[in-house]
């Protein structure tokens, strides 16, 4: 009797196709489960608003970055904010948190908070700042976490 290994590769495939399958997501990319959407209400819930706004603007012309790179120009910081208590004003363009670059044409406002939501745990940790402020780049650090639950 012949071994073929065209028969066995084929088998072999299709005894693969098995668990790769039941690892496969189960709700379309974006859409999260009932449990999921739970976990991410509760650790909204504990960080509340971002605690700034503004808008995204073109890099400034003596910054390096790519074109698709762009910088958050600061139109208000939240009084009670941890944001404000590292240093971060009004006027001021936000190039990164934390080593991270925003993006043309993303809500990075809200990318930044589902990613802090994510990131953030209730012990504090320290995110620097890259800042431009009267033309000079300053790093301000902010301690960052999860507050208690509401």
């Amino acid at each position: 009797m012949a071994f073929d290994v065209c028969d066995a590769r084929s088998t072999a495939v299709k005894e693969a196709e098995k668990p790769s399958a039941e690892m496969q997501p189960q709700y379309p990319e974006q859409e999260l489960s009932f449990w999921e959407r739970y976990a991410v209400r509760a650790l909204e819930d504990r960080f509340g608003e971002l605690g700034f706004g503004g808008a995204e603007v073109k890099l400034p012309g003596d910054v390096k970055g790519g074109p698709e790179q762009s910088a958050i120009e600061i139109a208000d910081v939240a009084e009670d904010s941890m944001w404000r208590q590292a240093g971060l004003k009004t006027g001021d363009i936000l190039l990164e948190v934390d080593s991270e670059p925003f993006f043309s044409g993303k809500d990075n406002l809200d990318v930044l908070y589902q990613w802090l939501i994510r990131e953030l745990r209730t012990k504090p940790k320290t995110y620097s700042l890259l800042v431009i402020r009267g033309g000079k780049r300053i790093i301000l650090e902010a301690q960052l976490k999860l507050g208690p639950y509401n």
